[in-house]
């Protein structure tokens, strides 16, 4: 069983027809045919219907389908990550991080990263976590930054770097006063929750527990829309300190929910050995630069 077949195969369940298959697959029609008929005698089976004017896909073609593409697209991964470990001296690395993470914050501690290894370059995805295992799984990312979410003093042995969420809020708001917040202050404030944030989450149960009354609520699952919403004098929003900092809004910690952020990384467990140390230096370059944190609002 030979790849090109497979690819044959899979081009005219897609067009049903020879012709435009092949064209689609760059062979002459005739290499086309014969391609699919060995694949059938080697299943032992017709995968194609064949009439005079019309070709469909046969009982044992439309079940075996799936298993083809999945043949396929695994094959053509597992070269482009041959070709990728292979071309050693175009190195970069395929990042990916979480979209509750600052992206400012990640940025510059990359470009700390990037001063001691000049010739390494970097790509970036944006996405959610269960999205970033999927493509680890698949061999699409080579490193990723997570996190995870939990309130009180919780340590987590792979955390490499960990910051609070706080509450943000405009330059006009009665909080510019304050030096803390605690959580009967957020009675009768709007509040802005974020969709996909498990801090929200923890905030709105906590909310709920201890009876509060909150004038309006919003949901958003655009980090980009919170400095907007805030800064409109919409209401207050519950982020990271590092975002807080990104947005150069105010923020305050609320002293009885100390919400934490830990982020850790996780590296792709075919990355070849000679690399581990570059990334054990951004690990601890991600570490070191947690001094960003501490940085004024002005």
């Amino acid at each position: 069983m030979e790849m090109s077949q497979i690819k044959y195969f899979i081009a005219v369940s897609e067009t049903l027809n020879f012709t435009r298959a092949a064209e689609q697959c760059c062979v002459s029609q005739p290499a086309l045919t014969k391609g699919i008929k060995k694949l059938e005698s080697i299943i032992g089976g017709e995968l194609l219907c064949r009439t005079k004017n019309s070709v469909e896909l046969s009982h044992l073609g439309r079940l075996l389908l799936p298993n083809f593409v999945d043949i396929y697209t695994n094959a053509r991964r597992t070269k482009e990550e041959a070709n990728r470990i292979l071309e050693q001296q175009a190195e970069f690395l395929r990042i990916g991080f979480q979209h509750n993470l600052s992206f400012n914050l990640v940025c510059r501690l990359l470009d700390n990263y990037r001063h001691i290894n000049s010739e390494l370059d970097f790509t970036f995805l944006e996405c959610s976590g269960p999205e970033l295992d999927e493509k680890m799984c698949h061999h699409e990312l080579d490193l990723i930054f997570a996190s995870r979410i939990h309130t009180g003093n919780s340590n987590y042995v792979d955390t490499i770097h960990q910051e609070p969420f706080v509450i943000v809020f405009d330059f006009a708001h009665d909080y510019l006063k304050r030096e803390s917040l605690f959580l009967n202050d957020l009675e009768h404030q709007r509040i802005l929750f974020r969709d996909h944030c498990d801090s929200s989450v923890s905030l709105c149960e906590r909310i709920q527990a201890e009876g509060l009354n909150i004038k309006a609520t919003c949901s958003s699952c655009c980090d980009d829309w919170i400095p907007n919403y805030v800064r409109s004098e919409q209401g207050i929003a519950l982020i990271p300190k590092s975002s807080a900092i990104s947005y150069g809004l105010p923020y305050l910690t609320i002293c009885d929910f100390p919400v934490q952020l830990s982020v850790y990384f996780e590296l792709h467990h075919g990355v070849q050995t000679k690399y581990d140390r570059r990334y054990q230096d951004l690990a601890l370059s991600f570490n070191n630069g947690s001094d960003l944190l501490s940085e004024n609002v002005a």
